[in-house]
């Protein structure tokens, strides 16, 4: 891996600098969202001790009595009594079955609007039997009887679907229609459907109702709620008041335009207020969760990119996980905050806003007591009513809005400035080691020559100090390697001298008579200066073509002439060995060069292989023209070339044959070669054959 992948790895660890600034804002909006809590909670009990005080606002059931109350909901408009469910698609409907038969129930929906109750019954029944006014106007058919609080009770009933008359029995016992009750009657598929709409002065703040179900004799029940038998027919009666048709109905439950106005001192923007009776139904609520439109407008324009703000959003909405999704309703029942408010006990409770993924909706209840009673478990009958303030994240997250654009700003200009310093650094530190890699190897010439085109650098950091060492590294090998060049050319001008001597001395000994024993040490010494002059004749030989090669002259000479001669000779030379010559036909072969020295290139080619061939083995000469040079090839049967040695066969004192007592190689005559071959502005390699059979060096000189 590059320096500039390695930095980039390690320029990724700046991540961690919007990592923890998110953290930071996480932890800065848990203590936002504790003190949004603790705020919106004491603001909502500022509101339950207000409420409190007046505690006849709040309509409450009387706990003594057993009868589940009817809830009237609020409606925008009146409604057209016609028997149909136009109008009621959004109000809940309230279920009861008939102890008698189960098959047989009810559901009504209750509506209010304008001082007028409305109610819309919905009676499942297979045996539908319709009044016989000969017999009883309210006491034969099947029918439905609404109770107001006087203990008046108005029943419904008649002869054939449409308007119904709502009739009532007097102290007096004596039938009266009520003229200002309206009611009409659908027959279904399922039963029928009454609607049925009254005023509110007529129920008097009480008002429940129980279904009338007349039913023949065979299919009589036993296990009725209320059952009355007459005429071969069975009444059963089911609903809130079918055990106690003659008690007082309780309160019915509606939103009070009196607690609503009081209520409205305490609106605030995006906040809204509800207050939940016992039975949980909502009784009065003001203001609204969504944010006003100005305050929202001055929001976007004051804050950030609306990507980014969604971004933000998303950060701080997965801080907390929700499960319980929030939903408006009129019914608190299934919402454990209020649920816990009943207990007496104030707590808050986070939902998901299934209108907006990217928001959270903070509930807070609180309970309402009469008097200001104490919250504890004994005095759970004082409560009045619950308190529960709505309001949503996002105002929350407007407060850390541009804290969190602040950070994500400076910690992405951060990371640019960084990453952009630390790419252009490693970018000029990887150009300094390229080019201290790239003087490295071009230090050295194709003939392996130290060469003196190191680059040095002032700069004071390592990579200076590395580039010194080595130049000063490579000028000792330089100067070492020049005294090893030259240390043949003194040892052979110093030991000519004391050779001389000894050659005299021995020259002089054998001429004075010796014994035995004394002759064969003269021979011995004679041998070996014999053999000490001969590799000091080797040694100064390279100087010897050094000093040739500077005097001299190149004149026009045909190789293919000059090889063929040779050839024939070397034959004579090596009888041992096969010299075999070729080349191609139809060529030029005339260049520049100095024959004296291209045969003595060959000689040491020529001795090199034969040194290394096997007896009868094959030294093949081969010439052949190029487009730009021409092109020698010696090669020989034998060993091959270790690949560890390859590139050093051309310098100086360098062998691989097997030294013996009879034979001196120093290593120079390819050493020579390479000279004689840079002098005609050639070069020279050396190569194993394809087949591992031999090895063949390979000269190309100029044309």
């Amino acid at each position: 891996m590059t320096l500039n992948k390695q930095l980039l790895c390690v320029s990724i660890i700046l991540l961690c600098l919007p990592w923890a600034g998110c953290q930071y804002i996480r932890e800065v909006d848990n203590i936002f969202r504790t003190s949004q809590e603790q705020t919106l909670m004491a603001s909502t009990k500022a509101v339950a001790s207000v409420l409190s005080q007046q505690a006849a606002l709040l309509q409450t059931y009387n706990s003594d009595e057993h009868f589940t109350p009817l809830y009237f909901h609020p409606l925008a408009s009146s409604l057209w009594i016609d028997g149909y469910s136009e109008g009621w698609e959004s109000i809940p409907a309230i279920p009861y079955q008939a102890a008698h038969n189960p098959q047989q129930s009810v559901t009504v929906r209750s509506a209010i609007h304008n001082k007028k109750l409305f109610l819309y019954f919905q009676v499942i029944d297979n045996n539908v039997i319709y009044n016989n006014p000969a017999q009883s106007l309210i006491d034969d058919g099947d029918g439905i009887a609404v109770i107001a609080a006087s203990g008046r009770q108005y029943i419904f009933t008649t002869s054939a679907p449409g308007n119904v008359i709502a009739r009532y029995r007097n102290e007096t016992n004596r039938i009266y229609r009520e003229s200002k009750i309206n009611a009409y009657w659908q027959d279904t598929e399922a039963g029928y459907d009454l609607e049925v709409s009254l005023p509110t002065e007529l129920a008097a703040g009480r008002l429940s109702f129980y279904i009338i179900d007349q039913n023949a004799d065979n299919i009589r029940s036993n296990n009725s709620e209320h059952k009355e038998t007459s005429n071969n027919h069975t009444t059963d009666y089911y609903g809130p008041m079918a055990n106690a048709p003659h008690s007082r109905p309780p309160y019915y439950i509606y939103q009070s335009a009196a607690l609503q106005q009081q209520l409205d001192i305490f609106e605030q923007p995006g906040q809204r207020i509800n207050v939940v009776e016992p039975h949980y139904w909502l009784l009065a609520k003001t203001g609204t969760i969504e944010l006003p439109k100005a305050i929202e407008q001055r929001d976007t324009t004051e804050n950030s990119h609306w990507l980014i703000k969604k971004l933000y959003r998303f950060l701080l909405n997965s801080n907390i996980h929700l499960k319980t999704q929030y939903s408006e309703s009129t019914n608190f029942s299934e919402r454990l905050e209020v649920i816990r408010g009943f207990d007496g006990h104030s707590n808050s409770r986070w939902y998901k806003d299934p209108e907006h993924s990217s928001q959270n909706i903070l509930a807070v209840a609180v309970p309402v007591f009469h008097n200001k009673a104490e919250a504890t478990e004994a005095n759970k009958q004082n409560i009045i009513g619950v308190v529960v303030a709505e309001q949503s994240s996002e105002q929350l997250a407007a407060l850390s809005d541009n804290a969190f654009n602040k950070l994500l700003a400076l910690s992405l200009g951060a990371i640019i400035l960084v990453a952009i310093a630390l790419l252009g650094y490693t970018s000029w530190l990887s150009w300094r080691i390229k080019r201290l890699s790239r003087a490295a190897t071009e230090v050295l010439s194709d003939d392996g020559k130290l060469l003196d085109n190191f680059p040095t650098s002032r700069a004071a950091d390592e990579i200076g100090d590395l580039t010194r060492n080595y130049a000063q590294l490579l000028q000792r090998i330089g100067d070492y390697t020049e005294y090893l060049q030259t240390l043949s050319r003194k040892l052979s001008h110093e030991l000519r001298t004391p050779l001389a001597i000894i050659h005299s001395s021995l020259d002089n000994l054998n001429n004075q008579p010796l014994d035995p024993h004394s002759e064969t040490y003269q021979q011995r010494a004679k041998q070996g200066a014999i053999r000490l002059g001969n590799i000091l004749t080797a040694m100064s030989e390279a100087s010897r073509v050094e000093a040739s090669i500077e005097n001299a002259e190149l004149e026009t000479i045909d190789l293919f002439t000059l090889l063929s001669g040779v050839s024939a000779a070397y034959q004579d030379i090596y009888p041992q060995h096969r010299i075999n010559f070729s080349s191609s036909n139809g060529f030029n072969y005339t260049i520049q060069a100095v024959p004296d020295l291209l045969v003595q290139m060959l000689d040491k080619l020529i001795d090199n292989a034969a040194s290394f061939c096997p007896e009868n083995g094959l030294i093949g000469f081969t010439l052949s023209h190029h487009n730009k040079y021409i092109e020698i090839t010696v090669s020989n049967d034998g060993p091959l070339l270790p690949e560890k040695m390859r590139s050093q066969l051309f310098n100086n004192m360098v062998s691989l044959r097997e030294q013996n007592k009879n034979s001196s190689h120093l290593g120079l005559g390819l050493y020579i070669v390479s000279l004689i071959v840079q002098f005609h502005h050639g070069s020279i390699s050396a190569a194993n054959r394809d087949d591992a059979s031999g090895v063949f060096f390979t000269i190309h000189l100029p044309t």
